[in-house]
């Protein structure tokens, strides 16, 4: 009620957001590089473009992640990379910005070698991945993620900092709209959302390798002189 009464007056932008579509931009980076360091573990990070912040398709990459995240009770991942010792650690981030958001992976591996079997997955989760979700899936996710917005709505702290995304994307009322975007999400809007952009082509890749994961190479013996 306060936000209405102060903010109700102030006019929304022109310029409307145009329906998110995926478009081969020039790229001033490559989609895959690799930073080594010497006996170390990699860390995977995954990006992709996912629609802005006050599109109606952000949900669905808020969805993404819980199907994603094992810290959820549904994660398709468990058992694919976690449970058969393929990766150590799977973390889903979404990062919203007013013109294309991010949708981001961390990926932590136990050897190198395991990166050409990651590689493989992710080309299959990328077609199957939207496939593999149902209605009783994307049911039983929503409630966890209106939980969290829920919360949001009893702390001024959290709400404040939940909001002014939306506020600084010039349209604050989407913050509201993003609460029914999830709450009348399907399994059919959720496949069709992304599918436009959980795709190869929209991917970059970065493998890094943590010297802080790294064992201390063994000191070099040294002759002594009799």
């Amino acid at each position: 009620a306060l936000i209405t009464e102060k903010f109700s007056s102030v006019p929304l932008p022109q310029q409307e957001s145009k329906r998110f579509e995926y478009q081969k931009l020039p790229q001033y980076g490559e989609r895959e590089f690799i930073i080594r360091k010497h006996d170390a573990k990699p860390v995977v990070w995954v990006g992709y473009r996912v629609p802005q912040l006050n599109s109606p398709e952000y949900a669905a990459a808020l969805m993404a992640g819980t199907f994603i995240s094992p810290t959820t009770d549904t994660s398709i991942w468990q058992k694919s990379l976690l449970d058969t010792k393929k990766a150590e650690s799977v973390e889903a981030y979404t990062f919203p910005f007013v013109h294309g958001s991010a949708f981001m992976l961390r990926i932590r591996l136990s050897t190198e070698q395991q990166l050409a079997e990651l590689r493989k997955f992710l080309k299959q989760q990328e077609k199957n991945l939207a496939l593999q979700v149902t209605d009783k899936m994307i049911d039983a996710q929503k409630a966890e993620l209106l939980d969290d917005l829920n919360k949001n709505e009893k702390s001024p702290k959290l709400f404040v900092e939940s909001i002014a995304q939306h506020v600084v994307s010039g349209d604050w009322q989407s913050y509201y709209r993003l609460y029914d975007e999830i709450e009348n999400m399907n399994a059919a809007t959720y496949r069709q959302s992304l599918q436009r952009w959980f795709r190869p082509e929209n991917r970059t890749l970065g493998i890094f390798l943590d010297p802080r994961d790294g064992q201390p190479l063994p000191k070099p013996k040294t002759k002594r002189n009799n």
